[in-house]
């Protein structure tokens, strides 16, 4: 096992630098959006997992977000009163609840977000075939290893 001397540590490929600067250009494009929608960039992360996971409970989104029960209650109680949620009966636990993005806060998302999505898109669409196809595979084995990381709790 490789010791704590730097020295042991291969330089690292252009496409790992890439892919690093890549998710620091993600935190960064959260964070202005979170400002342009005048909250917390933990609320904006909480919209992003409900847009894409939908329903959750609020001790997976705690989960999820690194954060306590108690913080995971009160960013709940924000995006509730802003109107970006509502809290509904679990579909199949009546006992339980779930946060759910409300349509409103799921069409602001989509038109903050848009103007970065359809640029991404732009550049997916100009590569050649070969290109698309070893770009998605590529970003596809990063996402699922980071994805295992992440889990491995």
């Amino acid at each position: 096992m490789a010791g704590s001397d730097d020295t042991s540590i291969q330089p690292l490929d252009d496409a790992t630098t890439g892919v690093h600067l890549l998710i620091a250009a993600a935190y960064d494009l959260a964070a202005a959006q979170a400002r342009r929608m005048g909250t917390h960039v933990t609320d904006m992360r909480a919209l992003s997992l409900l847009q894409i996971q939908g329903p959750l409970q609020a001790t997976e989104l705690a989960r999820r977000l690194a954060i306590s029960a108690n913080a995971a209650t009160a960013l709940v109680d924000r995006l509730a009163t802003s109107g970006h949620v509502d809290r509904v009966p679990h579909p199949t636990d009546r006992r339980r609840v779930v946060v759910r993005l409300r349509p409103g806060a799921r069409d602001l998302a989509r038109q903050s977000w848009l103007p970065s999505i359809l640029d991404v898109d732009a550049i997916s669409r100009s590569l050649e075939p070969a290109e698309h196809e070893a770009v998605t595979r590529f970003l596809e084995r990063v996402t699922h290893s980071m994805n295992a990381h992440a889990q491995s709790d």
